[in-house]
């Protein structure tokens, strides 16, 4: 371990308010008493006796409010809380304005303080503490509901992920085996590069999309090597063209299992083709701003659906990952039927993520 390496990084310091409420407590007391101390308790050895115990007394019955509004919030509607909080309020700057006036008024220096010029001098004050309190309170609130919200969509996207990765299904490894047992038969000298290239499949598909985001030559590389084996099962008839000028020394990162979808569809809704070759062409491409072009066309039936079948995962699932892990204004997913073809085109912006 890296001695130099924080304990906690913001993600361990966000779980630790949201699972603790003492610290959201005790922040605003600390800046309470900060507060107080800056305007009158940092001179409070030279106050006298009646005005110690004023304040103390009205310290305690301000923490008292204070709980008793953290206790009507989830219980009134707003309009209620704020009337009657409101009033509760006003009321204590009332009482606070009596004391004053029974414990200061016999001071001289207090002997023109009047009911009226206290009431008056403190309602602004505390009348904006208490909105304060109630937007600390909603803020607190709202910032641990997007905490669990956001956790609950990390749990959605890690169930979406499970699913894509077992979209290399038992099927699709039988299918493989006895082509590779055709292979053997024959003494093929394709057998070997195809088994390191399942062998390179299952280990991405199964270790390496533990991650957010996986480095974009290795979901290529993921891409061809399912292509390579696909191959193997339609053979002469299919027609297949994959276009990239995309080097493999970039630095550029994915989320992963995306591009395998449309590929995966294109295989599987082509093979309907009836009385002539399949045909699948794949364009791949990243611009100077890191945005990456993505199409995947396919000839296929005319009524063709957009639809999964029991194994696949479909395009719908790629939406919502698109939606969740992309802002909106960052990816494009287009899918759409042509006459005899079906084309999927993507557009990602690679240096903008969500999660």
């Amino acid at each position: 371990m890296d001695v130099n390496q924080p304990k906690y990084n913001l993600s361990d310091l966000t779980t630790f308010f949201v699972k603790h409420r003492w610290p959201w407590h005790l922040t605003f007391w600390v800046l309470h008493l900060t507060g107080r101390s800056l305007a009158y308790y940092i001179t409070v050895l030279y106050y006298s006796k009646e005005v110690l115990i004023l304040m103390l007394f009205s310290e305690l019955v301000f923490a008292g409010l204070v709980y008793l509004t953290l206790w009507m919030y989830p219980r009134f509607s707003k309009l209620n809380l704020i009337l009657i909080g409101g009033a509760i309020w006003i009321g204590y700057v009332a009482l606070l304005a009596s004391c004053q006036i029974y414990f200061l008024g016999a001071l001289p220096e207090m002997s023109e303080l009047t009911w009226m010029t206290s009431f008056l001098g403190n309602i602004k004050l505390y009348l904006i503490t208490f909105i304060l309190l109630i937007l600390a309170k909603y803020f607190k609130d709202s910032f641990i509901q997007q905490w669990y919200d956001d956790q609950q969509k990390k749990l959605q996207l890690q169930s979406e992920l499970q699913n894509l990765k077992a979209q290399v299904s038992p099927h699709f490894l039988f299918n493989t085996m006895n082509n590779f047992y055709g292979l053997a038969v024959a003494r093929s000298d394709k057998l070997p590069d195809l088994m390191v290239r399942l062998s390179d499949l299952l280990r991405y598909s199964l270790y390496e999309t533990q991650s957010t985001t996986v480095p974009l030559h290795r979901e290529i590389s993921y891409l061809k090597n399912y292509i390579a084996l696909e191959k193997i099962r339609l053979e002469d008839d299919l027609i297949f063209e994959f276009n990239t000028a995309l080097k493999e020394n970039h630095d550029l990162n994915i989320a992963p299992l995306l591009l395998i979808v449309p590929v995966e569809n294109a295989f599987k809704h082509a093979k309907n083709v009836v009385a002539e070759p399949i045909n699948i062409k794949i364009d791949l491409d990243v611009d100077t701003e890191g945005t990456l072009w993505f199409q995947v066309r396919n000839n296929c039936l005319e009524n063709r659906a957009d639809s999964d079948d029991e194994n696949g995962i479909g395009l719908e699932n790629l939406r919502r990952r698109l939606q969740a892990m992309y802002p909106e204004n960052q990816h494009v997913l287009t899918a759409e039927q042509k006459e005899g073809s079906f084309e999927v085109s993507l557009k990602i912006n690679l240096q903008n993520i969500a999660l």
